[in-house]
């Protein structure tokens, strides 16, 4: 992202830790997902049933501990050092050891919760590792399609979906929105405050292939965020890229609806940040879209 930081995460302020577990009551004969115990999975255009192989996850009674951005935000988080049987539980990711994570679900890891000293989720892990079946051997046992990964050197939050656009993973992006993803969902920066998946992209063809994924699939083209107020339009409008680059941004964010009008906290329209950026032609471009 090209986002200008403006102060600090206030991480103890959004984030409270409590002890809890999840139960996930499943069978002990584990195997690697196939492709079949879900539906058809990242193919060039996967459709997923989220279909659950094993018996659905039971929550443990009480309130979860969270890692909580008011109104936005909210994952089970573990701010400690972590059980015998948690770094097992991640050791199994990185080996993928099926047998092994099903074990430590059995005994109660939290397969939803951000660990502070592993600096992610067990999802968020398994992404980081690009490792497919892991992905879904992990939704399939209950993890959390909607949760999301605390960048603590980044300053930032982003949710699952929006750490794959982030990537410039379409197929993944595909992947999670079949399984439940929220296309609108929100993610954190501490200078932008909050964003949806289009103020990650760029310029790139598998960015450009996302963002028409993304909009087709009906993502807001005016989303306002929640500190700068800048919208899709002008994010594009404010990066460094080519005037041709900008100008197939502007022009598809455009077609699908983003009012070029619109003016961020400081007053500022796209067309402001196009001749900021000394594109003459992409400032033109939008208004003569204006005038059309």
């Amino acid at each position: 992202m090209c986002f200008a930081a403006e102060g600090e995460f206030p991480m103890k302020k959004f984030m409270t830790a409590t002890m809890m577990a999840t139960i996930l009551a499943v069978g002990s004969n584990m195997s690697a997902p196939t492709a079949e115990a879900g539906g058809v999975y990242f193919a060039d255009a996967p459709v997923v049933s989220p279909a659950i192989t094993a018996p659905a996850p039971t929550a443990a009674p009480g309130t979860r501990p969270s890692v909580y951005i008011p109104g936005q935000i909210t994952t089970p988080f573990v701010d400690r050092d972590l059980t015998t049987d948690e770094n097992m539980f991640f050791l199994a990711i990185e080996k993928a050891d099926y047998n092994t994570m099903q074990l430590m679900l059995d005994k109660g890891v939290d397969i939803n919760a951000y660990y502070t000293r592993r600096g992610t989720t067990p999802l968020g892990r398994a992404m980081a590792l690009n490792n497919r079946t892991t992905i879904q051997f992990l939704l399939e046992r209950g993890a959390d399609v909607q949760g999301y990964v605390f960048h603590r050197g980044e300053n930032h939050t982003h949710s699952y979906l929006v750490e794959a656009a982030d990537k410039g993973d379409l197929a993944l992006v595909q992947y999670l929105h079949n399984w439940g993803a929220d296309i609108n969902g929100v993610s954190w920066d501490g200078g932008t405050g909050f964003f949806n998946a289009l103020f990650t992209l760029g310029s790139s063809s598998d960015d450009m292939n996302i963002r028409r994924y993304l909009i087709a699939q009906g993502i807001n083209v005016n989303y306002v965020t929640s500190e700068g107020g800048a919208t899709p339009l002008i994010n594009a409008a404010a990066k460094y890229m080519s005037s041709g680059e900008r100008q197939n941004i502007l022009k598809m964010l455009l077609d699908a609806g983003a009012d070029p009008d619109v003016r961020n906290k400081s007053g500022k329209t796209a067309v402001d940040y196009c001749m900021d950026r000394g594109d003459l032609e992409s400032a033109r471009f939008l208004q003569t879209y204006q005038r059309q």
